[in-house]
């Protein structure tokens, strides 16, 4: 499956500045210049074109190829502004993406989502339908898009809002995944309150699935695993896209890795969204390593039960799960925890939880040794069902 990335304004395009460099090395194809070579695995070389592609007569056969093998990331780099994607094309992964891919402009968008929407939006139209139209021929079989950007600036909102649609009219039977961030309380914006309202009206109506991000809750996460103070002034934002990076790597790679139940996104749009215009999910994510200025990475010393991504402290959206109602769940595990205690963690959750209109008279576990565990129940609305697929675990509600 090919999964298209597009980065749309400075929060998406700082946000890919750290997706991407994880993609690699979970790829084995970015390490450091005195590490040995290796040869790919056989899984790695299956789902390589997932979010790569590359000339048909290169080949990759080491972890350091891929510069040489010509291998091009599937991403569509979008901002009104030069500065954040011309360090894309300037810095270390320059070779990784096609300059046709890129589209700046000048000047920006001002933090006004009309300007983005209907002065970008209008001009760029046909310039972004080429490159949408480019980005899916490259693709075998396109799985769905996975669009990032802010709610609260201009062109994040703006010009992002102005893809989706365009994404629906060329591409009515793709999944349109956004993963959008909100500014949260700390909002130094003016502008920021309607560029967020506007936002999520064509949000409502155009995309498949939105996982909304909070800046202050993601913080508070940073804030209490402890990153040393010289981290925190030598970049301020990179801890925070870090933990985002990680929870789309955790939400793709049942798409991305071979797997016979493995968890794909278009399972969890159709299985989370119950009903059109409720496609609003919140995401957690646990445990969480934080990037290190030197390179090494840190991690918290609590316990690592898979009960504890339910926890208010782990959500990436300021809720707490363990109140209120739920309309359904989803379990993305990527750890290799025991089978048993999956099965025990789930059962613990089922009963913490209170979920709306459950009429499930028993639960059935399949457990399989392979990557993936799901649970369910009769076919009864809502269709809520827990799924687990294959290094940190991550629960959408």
């Amino acid at each position: 499956m090919c999964l298209s990335c597009f980065l749309v304004g400075q929060c998406g395009n700082q946000i890919g500045s750290v997706l991407w460099p994880l993609i690699l090395k979970e790829y084995g194809l970015l390490q450091q210049e005195s590490d040995k070579k290796q040869p790919f695995k056989k899984v790695q070389e299956d789902a390589i074109h997932s979010f790569f592609y590359q000339v048909p007569e290169k080949t990759i056969s080491c972890s350091l190829d891929f510069k040489k093998s010509n291998l091009k990331a599937r991403a569509l780099l979008i901002d009104m502004e030069e500065s954040v994607v011309q360090r894309f094309q300037t810095g270390p992964l320059r070779d990784l993406f096609d300059n046709a891919c890129s589209l700046t402009n000048y000047p920006g968008s001002g933090n006004n989502w009309a300007v983005g929407y209907f002065t970008h939006g209008g001009e760029q139209k046909s310039i972004i339908k080429e490159m949408l139209r480019s980005a899916a021929e490259k693709c075998d079989r396109l799985h769905c898009f996975l669009q990032v950007f802010s709610l609260g600036g201009g062109t994040g909102s703006g010009l992002g809002s102005a893809i989706l649609p365009l994404l629906e009219e060329q591409f009515p039977k793709v999944d349109r995944v956004a993963v959008c961030v909100h500014p949260g309380v700390n909002n130094d914006v003016v502008t920021s309150p309607y560029n967020i309202a506007f936002s999520m009206k064509k949000l409502v109506e155009y995309a498949s699935c939105v996982f909304p991000l909070d800046n202050k809750a993601i913080l508070d996460i940073c804030d209490r695993l402890g990153a040393p103070a010289e981290l925190k002034t030598w970049s301020p934002y990179k801890n925070i896209n870090s933990v985002i990076a990680k929870m789309l790597l955790a939400l793709t790679s049942g798409a991305r890795f071979p797997g016979t139940l493995n968890l794909d996104i278009s399972d969890i749009a159709t299985n989370m969204v119950p009903f059109y215009r409720l496609n609003f999910l919140s995401s957690s994510l646990f445990p969480i390593k934080l990037p290190k200025a030197n390179g090494f990475r840190i991690m918290n010393r609590e316990s690592e039960q898979i009960f504890r991504v339910c926890a208010k402290e782990n959500q990436l959206l300021r809720i707490d799960p363990m109140k209120g109602r739920l309309f359904g769940a989803t379990l993305l595990s990527r750890s290799k925890a025991p089978l048993s205690d999956l099965r025990q963690n789930i059962e613990r959750y089922f009963c913490s939880i209170l979920f709306l209109l459950i009429l499930y008279s028993a639960l059935r576990f399949s457990l399989s040794p392979h990557t993936v565990i799901r649970t369910h129940g009769p076919y009864t609305w809502p269709h809520c069902k827990v799924f687990a697929n294959i290094g940190s675990v991550s629960i959408i509600h």
